[in-house]
């Protein structure tokens, strides 16, 4: 169990700041803990301080993957994998759907551009099950999901989508 510290608070007679992570005990043996310090040099105190604090859990993260293959999204999830990160692959039908901050902190849209979210595959050139994007509703849901506090991160060309989705005051540079 993780918790963050709201407010400073004193440790054997040094001041720690708001915002310090408080690692239970219980949950984590102290090798564990001492392995982990040495791994990540990051410094650990042992104590229990009383200190208000927020408990944290993992993020429920989702990996936007189109119907149209794309190299980013699989180092994407190589990433994911070999940090430890649970995940699951945001379809299509999923974004259209919406309700997506019921089900996640975090939405990845990896490197594709706007069109090829948005649009999809045209009808014809694949099996109908396979037909399509997010549509515009779609990214209206996208939209709902970041002003209802969740977390979107865009990876190159998707930023397109973004910018114009969210009515950014920025430009693609490297567009065109």
């Amino acid at each position: 169990k993780v918790s963050w510290s709201l407010e400073e608070f004193d440790l054997h007679g040094n001041r720690q700041p708001e915002g310090s992570f408080l690692v239970s005990s219980d949950t984590i043996g102290l090798a564990a803990l001492q392995e982990i310090a040495t791994q990540t040099r990051i410094s650990m105190i042992g104590g229990n301080p009383e200190v208000d604090s927020h408990p944290l859990s993992a993020p429920r993260i989702a990996l936007y993957k189109s119907w149209s293959a794309s190299m980013d999204a699989g180092w994407i999830r190589l990433l994911l994998e070999t940090y430890g990160f649970s995940y699951h692959l945001l379809t299509d039908a999923e974004v259209r759907a919406g309700n997506l901050h019921e089900r996640f902190d975090a939405i990845i849209l990896p490197d594709q551009g706007a069109g090829q979210i948005r649009n999809g595959r045209q009808k014809g050139t694949i099996h109908p099950n396979y037909v399509g994007g997010i549509t515009q509703g779609g990214v209206d849901h996208l939209v709902e999901f970041v002003e209802e506090g969740g977390t979107l991160i865009s990876n190159k060309n998707s930023n397109d989508l973004l910018i114009g989705a969210f009515r950014l005051p920025l430009r693609n540079a490297l567009s065109g």
